[in-house]
């Protein structure tokens, strides 16, 4: 089985708002999956989670449609569709561990390809899912002296290209920013 990992919502999110508190990490992690050519798998709601929550985020339904759009492009990454046997098992994990509902699709898609996969900012995934900081992971993988996240296994698909995504929507954000400083005066 190629190595794989389930990048939540709330890492990539973290990495395009530069106002976000784990902004830095994010980036650096993001980054460094991007050189590792590791496979990436998420349910099929990511690309939805993210547009949302950066619309939302900064009031410009633009930025939201302009990630959705750059990630949906994104070959390197495999999104899961939401299966009977996708939803079965996060239902499942989402009563026996109690977590949300997207939270359930996460620890699913995980689970589905192998342990120790699941990367994520949010404290119930980590706690009752058995998740782990970008950080946290990282750490993990220098500890044990490893390159980045495989040994000896490269994928062949290459470098995971997020980066796009995260230049278009700092551009859309920084235009956010621009028109709203420009409203009120500052």
């Amino acid at each position: 089985m190629i190595p794989s990992l389930v990048v939540d919502a709330n890492v990539w999110v973290a990495a395009m708002d530069t106002t976000d508190r784990f902004h830095e990490e994010s980036v650096a992690f993001l980054r460094t999956i991007s050189r590792s050519g590791l496979a990436l798998h998420a349910p099929a709601i990511l690309v939805l989670e993210i547009a949302c929550t950066l619309a939302r985020r900064f009031g410009d339904a633009a930025v939201g449609r302009d990630v959705a759009d750059s990630l949906a492009k994104n070959r390197t990454m495999k999104l899961e569709p939401l299966t009977d046997a996708l939803l079965s098992r996060a239902l499942h994990l989402g009563v026996t561990c109690r977590l949300r509902a997207a939270d359930a699709l996460y620890a699913a898609t995980a689970a589905m390809h192998g342990e120790d996969t699941l990367v994520t900012w949010d404290a119930e995934l980590i706690d009752r899912a058995g998740g782990v900081t970008p950080s946290v992971r990282l750490a993990e993988q220098e500890e044990k002296g490893t390159d980045l996240f495989i040994e000896p296994y490269i994928a062949p698909m290459g470098a995971v290209d997020w980066q796009p995504s995260l230049r278009v929507a700092k551009d859309r954000i920084l235009q956010t920013k621009s028109r709203r400083s420009w409203k009120d005066g500052k």
